[in-house]
């Protein structure tokens, strides 16, 4: 009889260490890391983006060349290309502000709201070309479509991540409603 409850304890033992050895992926660590920094480096590279856009807006004189009806390099309706390529990326860089923001916050509307944009990112630049196309008459050049390229790989990586991430589904967790239903229609 005292065998059969060593070999009950035993058991119970290892089960126990078993469950406390198991460590909860949570927190601002492991894949999030790479996407913090792509939230700064994004900044930098739209920002960068916005700055040449405005330079050849207002300041260089560029677009003044393009839009002069007496111009050697005078390109119908290019203003308005150059307008769109303006907003888009001033809502990515708001948007990306805002990610930020959710991101160290750690709230629940952080993954939607990255795969929305990564989504958008991907809308702006086939829009743009789009434009492209209908204004200068040349439709995804070899850098075109290596930044769209770029896109879908990145929202091909970084979408499934955030949608079956343990981590992630641990870490943005704050602000969530308290709503036992909400579990089971959130994902």
């Amino acid at each position: 009889m005292t065998n059969t409850n060593t070999n009950t304890n035993t058991n119970t033992n290892t089960n126990t260490n078993t469950n406390t050895n198991t460590k909860k992926l949570e927190g601002l660590g492991g894949w999030l890391i790479v996407v913090a920094i792509g939230l700064f480096v994004t900044f930098f590279l739209v920002g960068r983006q916005i700055y040449d856009l405005l330079d050849m807006m207002f300041f260089s004189g560029t677009l003044e060349e393009f839009i002069n009806i007496n111009s050697d390099y005078y390109i119908p309706y290019i203003d308005k290309l150059f307008l769109f390529e303006l907003i888009g990326n001033t809502l990515l860089i708001i948007v990306n502000i805002y990610l930020t923001y959710l991101f160290f916050k750690k709230d629940y509307k952080f993954v939607n709201t990255f795969i929305f944009l990564e989504i958008f990112n991907i809308i702006i630049i086939v829009f743009d070309q789009i434009l492209y196309q209908k204004l200068l008459a040349q439709f995804f050049g070899s850098s075109d479509l290596k930044d769209l390229f770029r896109a879908l790989i990145h929202a091909g990586i970084w979408i499934p991540y955030m949608l079956k991430s343990e981590r992630v589904k641990n870490t943005f967790i704050n602000g969530r409603p308290t709503d036992a239903n909400y579990d089971s229609i959130s994902r």
